[in-house]
């Protein structure tokens, strides 16, 4: 009996997550957040995902182990200061999943600046040189 509560709670709290979220979805179709990227309504969804789990900041927070105050600033600029740890640790505490996500590295960016640091010593180094 107690499993088959439990089930049904967690039931309804995936509903209502994707009630939220697809209210999100709604919204930026309607052109309601007209500079809204798609990573930031996955990252809306977030918050919306705590408030229909009936989470507080601060007990999320005891549940991944941070600072409540974190949580508040996160939420306060929609995860964008968040690391990856962070945001894999609170959808992790949320159930929240991510379907797709691709991370892309441009090694030509790295090797650029790479190249850009080491010019920059080398006109550090120069001046040094002449001042002494």
């Amino acid at each position: 009996r107690e499993s088959q509560v439990l089930a049904q709670t967690i039931q309804q709290r995936n509903y209502e997550t994707l009630q939220l979220y697809q209210e999100g979805v709604d919204q930026y179709n309607q052109g309601q957040w007209q500079e809204a990227l798609l990573a930031d309504i996955n990252k809306i969804s977030i918050i919306k995902a705590r408030l229909a789990a009936k989470i507080s900041q601060k007990e999320l927070a005891e549940i991944i182990g941070i600072a409540e105050d974190r949580i508040k600033q996160c939420e306060d600029n929609n995860y964008q200061c968040a690391n990856f740890i962070e945001l894999l640790e609170v959808s992790a505490a949320l159930g929240v999943e991510f379907k797709n996500a691709i991370m892309q590295v441009n090694f030509g960016e790295i090797e650029m600046g790479k190249i850009i640091a080491e010019k920059r010593r080398q006109r550090i180094t120069n001046k040094a040189i002449k001042t002494s």
